[in-house]
């Protein structure tokens, strides 16, 4: 399974780690989960289901009720890779990094366009003058 995030997606990620670092029992149920409908549809009626854990992830991992539903599996499953050794923390931070040169250079880019854009309506605003 391959996972794109954004930048926002692999920050909560890396939060979520953090986070877990108190809770084993809640990783060690992310790291194994296996529900049928994923992280956010499976209900009770699985028996990969906790609902005592599901409640307490919720409950620490996104306790201002931010997540959508996608955002919400995405970070589960983002965490779960970490968790069973697929992916490093490392490589996460390496992409965030790279996420954050990139957004960098697009400003960089967008001021230069702003730029040029103001001196080409400074060069070429002479319409109103044979008004005067």
């Amino acid at each position: 399974m391959i996972i794109i995030l954004t930048m926002a997606g692999l920050n909560y990620v890396i939060s979520g780690l953090d986070m877990l670092q108190d809770y084993p029992d809640i990783k060690e149920y992310i790291k194994n989960f296996d529900g049928a409908c994923g992280f956010m549809d499976t209900t009770n009626a699985d028996p990969h289901y906790n609902a005592e854990l599901e409640k307490q992830m919720s409950d620490i991992l996104d306790a201002r009720g931010i997540h959508t539903g996608c955002s919400w599996g995405c970070m589960l499953r983002g965490i779960q890779a970490v968790l069973k050794g697929t992916v490093t923390r490392e490589s996460i931070e390496e992409q965030i990094v790279e996420y954050e040169k990139k957004n960098i250079e697009f400003m960089r880019q967008l001021d230069k366009l702003k730029d040029e854009r103001e001196e080409f309506l400074i060069e070429t605003d002479d319409s109103d003058k044979h008004l005067e």
